[in-house]
């Protein structure tokens, strides 16, 4: 899977970046605080609350950005100013990948597998901590 073209907005320091990745190779280069690392955090957020590997992905990904608490008591609490540029705004992360031929006919060849993975991982986000 290749990531084709990323756009993001009002997402902690950017408020709108958008790149094209139609080389073999991107590099992201810039000044020390300049956003590099904000861009790595926008996929890495988006990827871990739409497809989590583990249950707790996306809890701990919005608690490394400072948006959310690690401690049960607070576990529905989430610091959207930690996130946005503009609290007020939403955040947007947009990704469109490219799945090669041969990656599509795997997912075709395992996809009761994917189907499951899929499953335990939206089962993660909605069956409580403590179980």
């Amino acid at each position: 899977m290749k990531l084709r073209t990323l756009k993001i907005e009002n997402f902690r320091g950017l408020s709108h970046v958008e790149f094209d990745f139609d080389k073999p190779l991107s590099v992201i280069v810039g000044p020390n605080a300049i956003g590099k690392t904000t861009v790595l955090e926008a996929i890495r957020l988006a990827k871990a609350l739409l497809m989590p590997r583990y249950s707790q992905e996306g809890q701990q990904v919005l608690v490394s950005l400072g948006a959310a608490f690690p401690h049960p008591q607070l576990s529905n609490y989430l610091d959207f100013a930690a996130i946005a540029r503009d609290a007020a705004e939403p955040v947007r992360v947009n990704l469109n990948v490219e799945i090669s031929n041969d990656e599509m006919k795997y997912l075709e060849s395992a996809k009761e597998q994917v189907a499951l993975a899929m499953l335990r991982g939206q089962l993660a986000l909605t069956l409580p901590s403590r179980l």
